[in-house]
């Protein structure tokens, strides 16, 4: 009888047969056909319609999956919401309202940082965590400022660069005690989007200060510094993003001139390439998961929308003969 092998990451486990439902990344080896069987993240990805939220935001602090997501505040102050891959329900609200913030980690131990606009008006310093039940107040940024751009895929390690006001180019890193300055961005700008990690990221797009610039300008963290990178195919702000890899980052809507578009590009470590469009054009919905780089969820706008749109790039199985 054939076995199989799983080889990724040199650690060797026998099965009698196929393995179950592929994971990205996994390779299997064949004793008797000498087969490689590789799972990977191939093909196009395409959005499909969500479940519906309760109250419908805009620009609000999201963090989590596809399959276990969490929206809080945005334009209905402090209410919070989490998605199970199906349905919203409400849960506990956050401390205090506000808008344009960034979060990232997972749904039962995410971060929020940088928002504003709340009941005091202006942008906040503040950063509150959340363990799947309560929030709690935590250390603040050294620059209050909000609609930057983030990065990080858990609750104790998180980038966070841009943003306003005023125009700015300033990134911190929170390692799960405290915020720290590191290097700026190449240009101050804000309504950025992105993802990947405290040590790898990919921040494009937003406001350099006019707000009739929609740059295609895209630029890339190596965990000391950010460099130029491969421009966008569609300038824009207000737009949205996520993903844990910096390999793997899609970035979709957002308000090029004239209006809004929906359009998706997928950042592969080295260029944005187009994918499949959105249902609907949208913009500063700020709707994504930082847990996760195939599968995003966001609400629509403009005007506050409840609908949920969510993008998956199929998993696929390619065999390849050894010789």
């Amino acid at each position: 009888m054939a076995t199989y092998k799983n080889i990724k990451g040199f650690k060797i486990q026998s099965l009698a047969s196929d393995p179950p439902a592929p994971i990205a990344g996994q390779v299997w080896y064949n004793t008797t056909t000498d087969a490689l069987k590789g799972h990977g993240v191939l093909g196009a990805g395409t959005w499909a319609s969500g479940g519906n939220m309760n109250s419908g935001r805009e620009q609000g602090s999201y963090f989590g999956s596809q399959s276990a997501g969490v929206a809080a505040g945005g334009n209905v102050a402090t209410n919070v919401e989490e998605y199970n891959g199906t349905a919203w329900s409400n849960v506990n609200v956050i401390p205090a309202g506000g808008v344009s913030g960034a979060g990232t980690g997972p749904q039962i131990a995410g971060i929020i940082y940088g928002w504003g606009h709340g009941p005091s008006g202006g942008s906040t310093n503040n950063t509150t965590n959340y363990d799947g039940t309560n929030w709690t107040e935590v250390g603040n940024l050294n620059t209050g400022r909000n609609v930057g751009g983030c990065a990080g895929g858990v609750q104790t390690s998180a980038l966070y660069a841009g943003g306003t006001p005023p125009t700015i180019a300033n990134t911190e890193i929170w390692n799960g005690t405290a915020w720290t300055e590191v290097a700026d961005l190449n240009a101050a700008r804000y309504y950025l989007k992105g993802g990947g990690t405290t040590t790898a990221a990919v921040l494009a797009g937003g406001y350099s200060g006019t707000p009739s610039t929609n740059p295609t300008q895209s630029e890339v963290w190596n965990g000391t510094s950010w460099s130029e990178s491969a421009e966008l195919n569609t300038g824009r702000a207000f737009l949205t993003g996520g993903g844990d890899s910096s390999t793997s980052v899609i970035i979709f809507g957002g308000s090029p001139a004239p209006g809004n578009t929906t359009k998706t590009e997928l950042w592969n470590g080295t260029a944005w390439s187009e994918q499949n469009d959105m249902a609907t054009a949208s913009e500063s919905s700020f709707g994504t998961t930082q847990g996760a780089g195939s599968a995003t969820y966001r609400a629509r706008v403009p005007s506050p929308a409840n609908e949920t749109e969510e993008w998956t790039v199929p998993v696929v199985t390619q065999t390849f003969t050894v010789s």
